[in-house]
Order: C-alpha cells, then structure tokens, then sequence
C-alpha cells in the first residue's frame, strides 16, 4: 500500500516552550514520517499518527490517509473513542492548545491502536495512533508484527534523539547566557575598580603631601615631637596604602586589556639598584641584606620603565618580607644565550609547598592564605607581576623548597620583533603596546 507522508513541524512560528514541555513541541524527528508511512503500508491502517502525549497534538502523520490530517493540529477527542484511559489527565495548570480541533475526517475513521512511545528515562514523549476505516481486534496488539514492532522501535530511537538534541540546544544556550553574564558582571567590576581607585587616589596623595610637609616641619616646628611621629606615621600609612590603590588599578587596567607599556632599552643593573632603594628601609628594619649584580655589567633590557621598577619591587618587597630577620636577599640579573634577560630575586626565608606557589599568581592570593599583621599584602604583587612580564612577552617561574627559601626569575624576549609580537605592537620600541 502506497502512502502520502505529512510531515509539518509543531508550533511553526510560535516562541520556544520552556523546560517543562517535550522536545517534540518544537522538532519532528528526522525520518519520521517515512517509518510512520512504512508502518501504515505494514499494518495496512488508513493513516499512522505521531500525537504529542499531553496535547493530542499531532507531530507528523504517514499512510494513504495523512493528507487528511494538519501537523501541529489537535486532535479532536471523538478520534480517540474514550481517551481518558491512554494517560492521566493533564494537571490543573495545563495550558489550552489555542488552535481549534481538528475534526473527524470525511471517510470515518477510527482508532485502532494508541501505544505510549517512551524514551531511555520511561518518559513518553509520543502517541503512536493508528487509525483505520474498521475497527481493530479488542485486547493486545493484533496488529504489530516483529517488523512493525522494529519499526515502532525506531520511532522511539528517533524521538531519543529529538530530545537529546533539544536538551544539548538548551544547555548550549543556557551556557552562553551565563558566559554573557559574567562578561557583564566583569566588565562591571573592573570599571567600578578603576573608578574607585582614581577617586581614591586624589584625596590620598593630597594626605600623603601634607603629612610630609608636617613631618619635615617646613613652615617650622609643630611644637612637639609626638605631633611629627603622628605626621610621619599618617605618611607612611599612606604610601602604603596608595600602593596598595596602585595595585588594583593596575589589576583593573590589566583585566580590561587597557595596560599600556612604552618599552624602551634600559640599564639592568641601574633599575635592580633603584629597586633596592625603594624596599631598602623595610630591609633595614628586619635586618636583611641584599646584594645586586648583574652580568654582564652593561646588560640592558627592553621594557617599559614603569612596570619593570614595579616587577622589581614586588619581588624584592615579597622577598624581603618572607626572609627570616637578619638574613639575605640577592637580586641578579643575567643575559641568556637565546639572547633574552633574566632577572631573578632569591631569598633563604620561609618558603612555600607546591600548592601555595599554585594559588600566587591568582588575584588577592596570598602563599600562607592568612590576613594578619605579620605579613602585609592583600595578595595582588605577584599576579600583578606575572600579568606586567606577560605583556612584555616574558615568562615567569618560581622554585621554592618551605623552609629552605625561594627563588622568582622573570624572563624577558631582548629582541624587538619578539616583543611586538607577543604585545601586539607594530614598533615597541619607544610605542605604545
């Protein structure tokens, strides 16, 4: 028997249904039609329906009598004698399907069979209907074959597909409304990052200012001893704080790929003793001694002054703040034979495992994962250093053994072309990355 194949998608047109509704509502399983119109040619039914279990919406029909039916129609509940036996009744909150029943059509046909099609999980996700001009044997499944039984299983492989693929479209879609999501809400916290620090930072260097006229008594004495250790102390909190801005906003910028670098060749040995410098009076205070060196003497490096006199600080500042009182600190600096620059900071303080060095290059990570007094820092140096060698196309690495000490060497490309193009710049030299 030669049949007519219908095959319509369901709800053409409309919005997406939401979770709770089967994938049928939305796709006909490929193929569909052909198995239907081979199993109505089998069984010799006038017409073989795949109906949507909840609506009685008809997915897509196959045999001599299709043509009758309209895919995405409901089906008028006279078609299916007493249907109420076939599935529970829909729950209260059941939506009305808003097309209008499709009405018997002109030759009276019957149902013959109604058998539920379940997926992997005992789900139904289909009604196969078959419908005739005579009515079928009361009791069992007279009609089915082992072929027709084959092909009833097809079906149900079909729909399985239909449904994993919908399940796989959602989650795709899902993960990328929360990928956009969490692009906004970063984008939103770096700008609020970098608007905070630039608020902070004016009202601070004004304190910072002040407090160092105050304490160098400029405009003459304060009349007290204690008011200039006041003045001194309100200076220090401030630098320390104000570094500590610095940090962030540098982060900010970082993370909002908004960091610029004008590299340029400097002298190795000037910038680690420039460093040394600036982290020399906390060096004093604990005892540390730091030596420098730098081989060859002359060596020079391709970097951005800024973020090299930050990375150095970082680094000895952290080294010089894990060291045990009265031990050593060396920085050196090394030309490699592939012709780029090494700087490495070394300490024989407390050191760190594996899994501490794993969490420093993480924003607001700290090695020993506690905020006290002991070790000032709100975890930022070296991620914010990572981050600073990183653009200048160089490399970071960290030995460390606990107890023993820790060694940090950056690498830095000495070659031009190399740094443009890891930065992106089409002249480093003197430009801007």
């Amino acid at each position: 028997m030669s049949g007519t194949v219908v095959d319509k998608p369901v709800g053409k047109g409309r919005p997406p249904r939401g979770a709770g509704d089967s994938p049928v509502d939305r796709q006909v399983p490929p193929g569909a039609a052909s198995v239907l119109s081979a199993l109505a040619a089998l069984t010799g039914v006038a017409a073989a329906l795949l109906v949507h279990p909840k609506e009685r919406k008809l997915i897509v029909a196959g045999g001599p009598a299709a043509g009758t039916f309209v895919g995405g129609r409901s089906l008028s509940p006279a078609l299916f004698n007493d249907p109420q036996h076939l599935l529970p009744a829909s729950g209260s909150g059941a939506r009305s399907p808003p097309e209008a029943p499709m009405e018997a059509p002109p030759q009276p046909l019957v149902v013959t069979l109604v058998r539920a099609i379940t997926d992997a999980d005992d789900r139904v996700a289909g009604l196969l209907v078959l419908m005739d001009d005579q009515p079928g044997s009361p009791g069992g499944d007279p009609v089915l074959d082992p072929v027709a039984l084959g092909l009833v299983d097809v079906l149900q492989l079909q729909l399985a597909a239909v449904r994993r693929q919908a399940l796989l479209d959602r989650a795709l879609a899902e993960s990328r409304r929360e990928a956009a999501m969490a692009r906004r809400e970063s984008a939103a916290k770096t700008n609020f990052l970098a608007a905070m620090s630039h608020e902070l930072r004016t009202p601070l260097n004004a304190i910072i200012g002040f407090s160092e006229i105050m304490k160098d008594q400029l405009f003459g004495p304060l009349g007290s001893g204690t008011y200039v250790e006041y003045a001194a102390d309100v200076h220090d909190c401030g630098r320390h704080l104000l570094s500590l801005i610095n940090d962030v906003l540098d982060m900010a910028k970082i993370a909002a790929h908004r960091m610029a670098i004008e590299v340029e060749w400097l002298n190795v040995e000037a910038a680690l003793n420039h460093a040394v410098r600036m982290v020399m009076t906390m060096a004093h205070k604990r005892g540390i001694v730091i030596s420098v060196s730098a081989d060859p003497p002359a060596l020079r490096i391709l970097a951005d002054d800024r973020a090299l006199k930050q990375i150095l600080f970082n680094l000895l500042s952290n080294a010089v703040k894990y060291s045990h009182p009265n031990g050593a600190v060396s920085v050196h600096g090394q030309h490699l034979p592939d012709g780029s620059v090494s700087i490495t900071v070394e300490d024989r303080g407390v050191g760190m495992d594996q899994e501490q060095i794993d969490r420093l290059f993480r924003p607001f990570e700290r090695a020993d994962n506690r905020f006290d007094d002991t070790h000032q820092g709100i975890g930022l140096g070296l991620a914010l250093v990572n981050n600073l060698v990183t653009l200048h196309g160089g490399a970071i690495t960290i030995e460390s053994t606990p107890g023993e000490g820790t060694r940090v060497t950056a690498r830095f490309p000495c070659d031009a072309e190399a740094v443009a193009l890891t930065t992106g710049a089409r002249d480093p030299v003197g430009s801007t990355v």
